[in-house]
């Protein structure tokens, strides 16, 4: 049986340098975070994972049907129909895949082709969080406040679309059958609870009321890309502690730039911006190659110039205002290599 250990003892333990497992498909570092929610709005994301069901080396890719091979695993046997699972190919790439479909024997379906990869090459394949596995699947298990035959009362679950909202809720006798499980709250029509919820997207809890929300899971020990679209990208931070802006992306110019955020030259015209919910509004930062008065390089304030601290700290959710489509590498703290 794992131990689970908080967030902030993962801080602690993390930076004395004691590990907490083998990288294997059954153990790993796993431990519980506690999210404050506040009434209203709160931006999440997903920074505890469903534990891996396989991990070892790539052997091989194949482009049109685009595959990936492990020799050594029957991954097909792996693939449940109807369920989702992400493949975190584990080259300091970051790059994810989600896997809907099995191949032949030991190959799974991909959507990208990955024959550019360097083979053999480390990966981990686990199954995709959903509403059941984060928030409960009954009205007795569920972590959100619930409705009772409506959605009075009830936490929000809100999914951007890419031009608005799909909101869901949790009734313990919601529909015309009253059946308890999720429902949509502008339709009342009922939810999967196998809804997936992949870690690499942001989403908002809208809160009926003040509580704590308590998540646990497998740590993700490696960097994650992120697919942007031009325009509004609401993304997940992915690790639990030590999520800054310079872990995440840096704090010079090569770093911020590797990591695939758009830059400013004197200014922010042209620049990747990152929103942080601040409970009225957004605080609104950007890299600078040489920003601000000084013309120093850093991150800076979209709206007022100032110069903002590389350590400050991305919440779970945020929105990534991407000034053209493209992939960025979201990092994690050096620390967690290794856990």
């Amino acid at each position: 049986m794992k131990t689970i250990i908080h967030s902030s003892i993962l801080l602690a333990l993390a930076s004395s340098g004691i590990a907490f497992g083998a990288a294997t498909a059954t153990t790993g570092a796993v431990g519980y975070e506690t999210i404050a929610l506040t009434s209203g709005f709160n931006f999440m994301g997903i920074r505890l994972h469903e534990n891996p069901i396989a991990v070892g080396l790539l052997d091989s890719a194949t482009a049109a049907p685009n595959t990936v091979t492990d020799a050594e695993i029957d991954l097909a046997a792996l693939i449940t129909g109807g369920k989702t699972y992400v493949l975190e190919i584990q080259d300091g790439s970051g790059i994810i895949q989600e896997i809907t479909t099995a191949g032949a024997g030991t190959s799974i379906v991909t959507a990208a082709n990955l024959t550019g990869l360097t083979f053999p090459c480390s990966y981990s394949l686990r199954p995709a969080s959903t509403l059941d596995s984060v928030f409960g699947s009954t009205a007795a298990t569920c972590k959100l406040s619930i409705g009772g035959g409506g959605a009075g009362g009830a936490d929000q679950v809100w999914f951007f679309t890419g031009s608005g909202y799909t909101k869901v809720y949790f009734d313990q006798f919601g529909g015309p059958s009253e059946v308890e499980g999720w429902y949509n709250f502008d339709t009342g029509a009922s939810v999967p609870g196998g809804t997936n919820i992949i870690y690499a997207d942001g989403f908002v809890i809208s809160a009926a009321s003040a509580k704590n929300l308590t998540i646990s899971g497998d740590l993700k020990a490696g960097p994650t890309e992120l697919n942007v679209a031009s325009g509004f990208n609401f993304a997940g931070s992915v690790g639990p502690v030590g999520m800054t802006l310079d872990t995440a992306y840096g704090d010079t110019t090569a770093e911020v730039t590797a990591a695939g955020l758009a830059i400013g030259g004197g200014g922010a015209g042209g620049a990747d911006q990152l929103w942080f919910y601040n409970g009225s509004g957004y605080t609104k930062v950007y890299f600078d190659q040489f920003g601000g008065p000084s013309e120093v390089e850093g991150w800076y304030n979209f709206d007022t110039g100032a110069s903002v601290p590389a350590s400050t700290v991305i919440p779970p959710g945020y929105v990534i205002s991407a000034a053209a489509a493209g992939d960025i590498k979201s990092g994690v703290p050096s620390y967690y290599t290794g856990l």
